[in-house]
């Protein structure tokens, strides 16, 4: 039988001295680090089928056979080399972990056997840090407990061994080395040696000389404290870190601080302390996105950790009783995400002058400029460090190229709030986190018989913030923790029933009439109204995350059957992607309702498409339409008459990608194509997500998506985000968007649309208007229908069309009662 882990072949021991060889070569020839770590992973990267668990005994071997047939000097010259050849190993992402130190530790070993403690004290020294830096990262990757123990053993007894041999005029070196063995003596669980060591480094990298190190130090030493309890003396040291570890100056290091400043005090239910480890984290990863996250893995593993932080803050305001500050928490994190996602796509400001254009994108570049040049600063004279100690020319230089920066950006938000915000009062909302206070919240409000409900999910449990104006103003109800896993167990049975039933319209309207009921039971809708007062008969909703694309204005009411959310609020429900997002859509003024733009029916495949345009077109003065095979991208971008519309009324099909939401778009003319009978998107023919942002709807009040799945967003984000179409056309100056949250039905949609649009005309507001439209669906029979639809004007062709489809149905029957049919389309915005 084989062994597992033999492989039967012989290993090409050639081909892998080989790569050792030209390795070492290279290394030899090129003298600046990162050029040689550039060249070395290029040949690692050609030599990957090399890099297996072969490679460990095929270096011993080529090191022994070598280096003992090489004289002294040489063999010392190619031991360096081998030491470097280790350190960019270390450093190559693509190996196993497991292999990769099991390589990395061979080749230092071999090393130290040529530089040895009495021929190279130096460099031998070296080299024993660097074992158990290796031995260390290997024991975070074992899977057996005894062998973890065993590593970290090795590691400290490595660092020992290097702190016996660093010379004392290294003493950078010597701090290094130990605080690395702080680090092994806190995971071995000997906090008392860890601490005493800690203080023993600060000695040596003091506050004047080594203000980044003393900060680090610091935090270090606040961490090993918390292990002992000391929660005093832990805060101590993360306030005195956190001097040092600006937002601006280390946004990288002040985020990890504070949030381990925060998670300590949370931990130990000092939830006043937490909030002020939490916030000053929170300031750090709100600061404009190229500060930092140099990286998009970088940048993922900073989103979640953010994640994280922004939950603990909100869970330490509620359990500390500041709701309010609770909320404004909940808002800031659904702003940073979105200002995160969004700068990737340098919108432009609309509305304004090309000068303005033109001095917003100098600033900017500016501003990245001199971020980068101090963040290269920094690192230079950090490198510089391990020499000796920062003396006060390089403090001023870093204060002076901050002072910098403060001053550009200080010119770039006034230039933003005075010569932009006025014409796109979006734009704001693309560039940077914008803080909205619980009064400007409340404020929303238009009347003491409106409220507002805002879901923020949490890591174990859920919770509802409901908003009024009468006392107190604020309540919240949270979930229990088996909620959270009912509600994640229902959505991922909803999902999964969707994605399988999306083709077979039968099976998904009998999946979609049960789930309403289940889910209102999930979220307890009963428990919340009941903070609602009784006088309130309008609701602005805001979910959150998966409860996005859920229809909430669908949820039956408690004890009340056949009625819904829609029915107890007849002013209106609405949705909004955020508080912030709702403030902006607000503040657009715009009554007019004269001008239509329409898109038509682009691919031709929609039966009931030309029907809802023609029937919607009678309700406007100015009505221009680009129909069927003329709605092509390039007729709708920059078109004048888009630009100058009130409302703009898609009839197609939409889809959205989940995995790259920017990518998802409306379908246009000719964005099909057929290759051996199987159909493709065309995506330069479509208007996707990105290019929506960027469209400019500066009078417009209402975009409705008449297509499926157009109230889509990002649901298998780790983030808060709400990308998708809404939030975009909202982005693009809108006031209101009607959305879709699956595949509708395309003879009930068109009906739902031309009702909305009779209501609209007729003085209502969106929300109300859409809310009218869809009790009038759900509840109107088959003769009710056709007496109505007798009166749109349409060519007799349509009205025979019409008519023909509801002769299947019973005349006392209501053929679109199920929530398949009525409950698909939303209104978000004001």
């Amino acid at each position: 039988m084989k062994k597992k882990g033999f492989d039967p072949r012989k290993p090409n021991r050639k081909a892998y001295y080989d790569v050792l060889n030209s390795a070492l070569s290279k290394i030899s020839r090129i003298k600046d680090t990162k050029q040689q770590q550039k060249v070395v992973h290029r040949l690692l990267e050609d030599n990957l089928d090399k890099l297996d668990d072969n490679f460990p005994q095929m270096l011993r071997s080529w090191a022994r056979g070598k280096l003992s047939t090489l004289e002294r000097e040489e063999a010392r010259r190619i031991a360096r080399n081998l030491n470097n050849f280790c350190t960019h190993i270390a450093q190559f992402p693509k190996i196993k972990p497991e292999t990769k130190w099991e390589i990395v530790i061979t080749g230092y070993e071999e090393a130290t056997k040529v530089l040895t403690s009495e021929s190279s004290p130096d460099e031998w020294a070296n080299i024993q840090d660097s074992l158990g830096n290796a031995y260390y990262r290997r024991s975070e990757i074992q899977e057996d407990k005894q062998q973890e123990l065993d590593d970290l053993d090795l590691a400290l007894t490595r660092y020992k061994e290097a702190l016996r041999n660093t010379s004392k005029q290294k003493l950078y070196e010597w701090a290094q080395t130990k605080q690395n063995l702080c680090c092994v003596y806190c995971k071995l669980g000997k906090t008392a040696e860890a601490i005493t060591c800690y203080k023993q480094v600060l000695e040596v990298h003091t506050e004047e000389k080594f203000p980044h190190d003393w900060a680090q130090i610091q935090h270090n030493l606040g961490l090993a404290y918390s292990y002992q309890n000391n929660i005093d003396e832990a805060i101590d040291c993360f306030r005195l870190a956190l001097k040092i570890l600006t937002p601006t100056v280390y946004p990288e290091h002040c985020f990890q601080t504070g949030r381990d400043f925060g998670n300590v005090a949370f931990k130990a239910n000092r939830w006043q302390e937490a909030i002020e480890g939490y916030g000053i984290a929170i300031e750090a990863v709100e600061q404009q996105r190229y500060i930092w996250a140099k990286t998009d893995s970088q940048r993922q593993k900073i989103q979640e950790e953010a994640i994280h932080v922004y939950i603990c803050i909100v869970k330490a305001c509620i359990n500390n009783g500041q709701l309010t500050k609770a909320i404004e928490y909940v808002e800031r994190s659904k702003a940073r995400n979105l200002v995160e996602h969004l700068t990737s796509l340098n919108l432009d400001p609309k509305g304004v002058s090309k000068d303005i254009c033109n001095q917003y994108k100098s600033l900017r570049q500016k501003l990245i400029a001199k971020q980068h040049l101090l963040d290269m600063e920094v690192e230079l004279r950090q490198s510089k460090a391990k020499n000796r100690e920062l003396d006060e020319s390089d403090r001023t230089q870093i204060n002076q190229w901050q002072q910098q920066i403060d001053e550009f950006q200080e010119k770039l938000n006034s230039l933003i709030t005075e010569e932009i915000q006025p014409h796109d009062s979006s734009f704001s909302l693309t560039q940077q986190v914008k803080l909205i206070l619980f009064q400007e919240i409340q404020a929303l409000l238009s009347d003491d018989k409106t409220a507002l409900i805002e879901w923020y999910i949490l890591d174990d449990i859920f919770v509802a913030f409901i908003i009024t104006h009468q006392s107190p103003g604020i309540t919240v109800w949270q979930s229990s923790p088996k909620d959270l896993e009912d509600f994640t167990s229902w959505w991922n049975e909803y999902l999964q029933d969707y994605d399988s039933r999306k083709d077979s319209r039968k099976a998904w309207r009998d999946c979609l009439a049960s789930p309403p009921k289940r889910l209102a039971e999930i979220l307890h809708l009963d428990e919340i109204l009941t903070h609602v007062p009784d006088t309130c008969d309008r609701i602005t909703l805001i979910p959150h995350q998966r409860l996005h694309v859920l229809p909430l204005h669908a949820l039956p009411l408690p004890n009340e059957k056949g009625k819904c959310l829609l029915d107890k609020f007849p002013r209106g429900v609405n949705y909004a992607p955020s508080c912030q997002v709702l403030q902006r859509a607000q503040g657009r003024k715009r009554p007019d309702l004269t001008h239509l733009f329409a898109i038509q029916n682009p691919t031709e495949d929609l039966d009931y498409s030309d029907i809802e345009v023609q029937a919607i077109k009678e309700y406007f003065h100015s009505k221009p339409s680009l129909v069927q095979g003329d709605a092509t991208k390039s007729a709708i971008i920059d078109n004048q008459q888009l630009q100058t519309a009130h409302v703009v009324h898609f009839s197609c099909h939409g889809y959205f990608n989940f995995e790259k939401p920017l990518l998802s778009g409306l379908l246009l003319a000719d964005c099909e194509i057929v290759k051996e009978n199987d159909l493709f998107i065309d995506l330069t023919k479509c208007l996707t997500l990105a290019e929506i942002f960027n469209l400019d709807l500066s009078q417009c009040r209402l975009v409705t998506l008449s297509a499926c799945e157009t109230g889509f967003s990002d649901i298998l984000s780790v983030t808060d985000e709400y990308i998708g179409f809404t939030y975009a056309f909202l982005v693009a100056g809108t006031s209101n968007v009607v959305c879709s949250l699956w595949r509708v039905n395309d003879l009930s949609t068109a009906l739902l649309m031309i009702k909305f649009y009779q209501n609209l005309k007729s003085g209502l507001t969106v929300p109300v208007a859409l809310n009218a439209a869809q009790t009038w669906l759900r509840d109107a029979t088959t003769s009710e229908l056709q007496a109505w639809a007798s009166h749109l004007k349409l060519s007799s062709e349509l009205t025979q069309q019409i008519e023909q489809t509801l002769d299947w149905f019973d005349s006392d029957e209501q053929p679109f009662q199920e929530p398949y049919y009525w409950a698909a389309f939303c209104a978000v915005g004001q």
